[in-house]
């Protein structure tokens, strides 16, 4: 069974940038570019079924601006593992989104990944989050690997493992996937916690390189590029409010990705009069933006509700000047020399405490 080298290697045959030129679709692509057909695909053989080869792509270099933060997220419509007509915006109505990309099916650290996510997922949806995954592999592949997936996390594997232990020297493929046929391993039967959201299949690679994802140092046995593990955060607006985005041998941290919405929608909440400090965690003071003096603060949130941390750069602002020197001398500006004086800029550091009354905030 083929799969990629989840970690940097070799490069062979052309790289991606000498094979990524030209556009052809989208109103903004060129066609006169000159493309250049990758190499031919497959997909990896699955319990019961044959290899299937995926369809000649042609991956096109973007010249225009990939989508970055503050931009719309582009529609996802086609295929998933269930559905043959999504719609992304359908889907997500007016909810927050996590859109994540992971480089191939049936690879460990992409199993690992769904494992945790699945068990993060009623988190997830507490807080109004859709989960879509994106995957370059057909949507049957998926389907059929999501079966892996779902076993780990409801303890199917060992029952597996048990199993197949007790078969000796028979073929464990063909006879596993006859009991999984014939209801002797039923692990749909078996699995209550199941993948129930949509994995979008970017079988072509078009989306992927529209968005700019695809990691041109990582490649599969057949040479066709995989597509880094990138993160969409999207607001009910289907704008980008966040990105990240990992090479395919470090595995993401969920919990990091919801922290980071539950941030989001609190700065969004309090009408971007907030942002959010370093390690924060939800119930956390939050930092007031520097954009709103003190009569504000005490106008949008209640004296009783906020507090100030005093740093020695506030001194300036106070006396006109600060010597950088032995015991931090204090001076007029009458009295100073230039060189011997360093102007800071006014900086604060005001806490705020959840939650934020957004009645008190000015349109």
């Amino acid at each position: 069974m083929p799969s990629i080298k989840e970690g940097k290697k070799e490069k062979s045959g052309k790289s991606l940038k000498s094979f990524m030129s030209g556009l052809t679709k989208g109103s903004n692509m060129s066609k006169s570019a000159p493309s250049v057909t990758a190499a031919v695909r497959t997909e990896p053989e699955t319990l019961g079924e044959p290899r299937r080869q995926r369809p000649k792509v042609v991956i096109h270099h973007p010249p225009w601006k990939v989508p970055t933060i503050n931009d719309p997220f582009p529609n996802l419509e086609g295929q998933t593992q269930d559905n043959h007509e999504f719609n992304l915006y359908d889907y997500k109505g007016s909810s927050w989104a996590m859109i994540f990309t992971h480089p191939t099916d049936f690879t460990p650290v992409c199993t690992s990944e769904f494992v945790e996510l699945l068990k993060l997922k009623p988190e997830f949806q507490a807080n109004d989050v859709k989960i879509v995954g994106f995957s370059t592999n057909a949507s049957d592949t998926s389907r059929n690997w999501l079966r892996d997936v779902e076993a780990i996390v409801n303890g199917y594997d060992s029952v597996l493992e048990n199993s197949l232990s007790q078969l000796g020297t028979e073929s464990v493929t063909s006879t596993a996937s006859k009991q999984l046929s014939t209801g002797g391993l039923d692990a749909d039967d078996l699995c209550e916690i199941k993948v129930d959201f949509p994995i979008y299949s970017d079988h072509t690679l078009d989306m992927a390189t529209e968005l700019g994802i695809l990691d041109e140092d990582v490649q599969d046995e057949d040479g066709c590029p995989v597509t880094a593990r990138s993160i969409y955060i999207l607001t009910p607006d289907n704008k980008i409010a966040l990105i990240t985005t990992h090479p395919s041998t470090v595995g993401r941290n969920w919990k990091e990705a919801l922290r980071c919405i539950l941030g989001l929608q609190v700065v969004e909440k309090s009408k971007y009069s907030v942002n959010i400090p370093s390690h924060w965690e939800s119930g956390d003071k939050v930092l007031i933006d520097s954009k709103l003096d003190d009569s504000k603060c005490d106008t949008f949130f209640g004296r009783e509700n906020w507090e100030r941390v005093f740093l020695p750069s506030e001194l300036c602002q106070e006396v006109g000047a600060f010597v950088l020197g032995p015991g931090g001398v204090r001076i007029d500006k009458k009295d100073f020399q230039e060189e011997a004086v360093t102007f800071l800029p006014r900086h604060y550091m005001r806490y705020s405490i959840q939650p934020i009354d957004t009645n008190r905030i000015d349109n």
